[in-house]
């Protein structure tokens, strides 16, 4: 079915969230609904169900089902299927559980409790974002977790990575989730600890962790990835100068954010790095070659409102340079 809006053809399945999945059996009283990987090997994963059936309350996830007279192994959480069910509060998963997909349990506010199996793989985008529990253990056997996994989830303060993963560490101790390869947070919390060997901190890294007031960047930072502090309620920062590049949104919507230093070397401020960052007052621009802003690099308040402070000698570049004319109030 297709309807018009605005001139634009729309299809009535793009506003769907369709349902798929190929039966549904019940575990300990519950509905589970499940689609199947493969006939070959007889395994399935634990999929949506209808929009009208949520999940909710806690579940037993079976190691095996019964369909048809056929025995499945359960081995994977599908993409979204848990998603928006706000009254989930506790997953049990089975041992060969080997795979949780993109968005999985996000937006379960209700799950306060997490306790991942141990054979677990693959950890998809988003697939806890929006929960409520506290702390989580990542185990030895997770090799691929994907950005912003535990992305607004307001009460995480401790992450811990089982010290014999090959792939990820938590620096230890240091409360997030580090790829050893690259030396990259791909995930932290309010209780992140940043080390000096961290050179380069991730997508949505620190999305949502609206009660981390403050991080100290180490000096041989590279790079700061797309929405790695979005949503936070970072105060301060001090940005190193081998970062070169703010990437898209990186403070979107820091509303508690009051002072930012821009690096000595910066090259490029990306889309809506500091929307609706309101409450700036000081903005330090350490550049003597001052780049190109596109004017709605801040919001109108802080160009107004906010001082920024540029190298000796440089005032008059800074007064005479796109994005940077709109400051009111300008001193070296």
């Amino acid at each position: 079915m297709t309807f018009r809006i605005g001139g634009f053809l729309l299809s009535l399945l793009f506003f769907l969230d369709a349902s798929a999945y190929d039966f549904v059996e019940r575990s300990r009283g519950m509905r589970i609904y499940y689609s199947v990987v493969s006939e070959e090997s007889r395994t399935v994963e634990v999929a949506r169900g209808d929009e009208w059936d949520l999940y909710e309350g806690s579940y037993t996830i079976p190691r095996v089902v019964t369909h048809k007279g056929k025995r499945y192994r359960v081995v994977a959480i599908g993409k979204r299927a848990f998603a928006d069910c706000d009254e989930v509060r506790n997953i049990t998963f089975p041992s060969n559980i080997t795979r949780i997909d993109s968005a999985a349990f996000s937006h379960c506010e209700s799950l306060t409790r997490l306790n991942l199996p141990p054979k677990l793989k693959y950890i998809g985008d988003h697939a806890f974002a929006f929960c409520s529990f506290p702390y989580v253990k990542i185990p030895a056997s997770v090799n691929h977790i994907g950005r912003g996994v535990f992305s607004y989830c307001p009460y995480v303060v401790d992450i811990l990575v089982d010290e014999k993963n090959s792939t990820y560490t938590d620096g230890g101790g240091c409360s997030c989730i580090i790829d050893k390869t690259f030396n990259t947070i791909i995930q932290g919390c309010a209780g992140t600890i940043v080390s000096n060997d961290i050179r380069r901190i991730g997508d949505e890294a620190f999305a949502g962790c609206d009660k981390l007031d403050a991080v100290l960047l180490p000096d041989i930072l590279e790079e700061i990835g797309e929405e790695a502090f979005r949503g936070s309620g970072l105060k301060s920062v001090v940005i190193p100068d081998g970062v070169t590049d703010l990437h898209d949104r990186t403070f979107f919507n820091c509303t508690a954010l009051q002072s930012i230093t821009l690096p000595r070397r910066l090259l490029s401020i990306g889309s809506k790095v500091f929307f609706n960052c309101r409450s700036l007052k000081h903005v330090v621009a350490r550049n003597y070659d001052p780049l190109t802003l596109d004017n709605g690099a801040f919001p109108e308040e802080v160009y107004r409102d906010a001082e920024l402070k540029v190298p000796i000698g440089c005032d008059e570049s800074y007064r005479k340079t796109d994005g940077w004319t709109l400051f009111v109030k300008i001193v070296e």
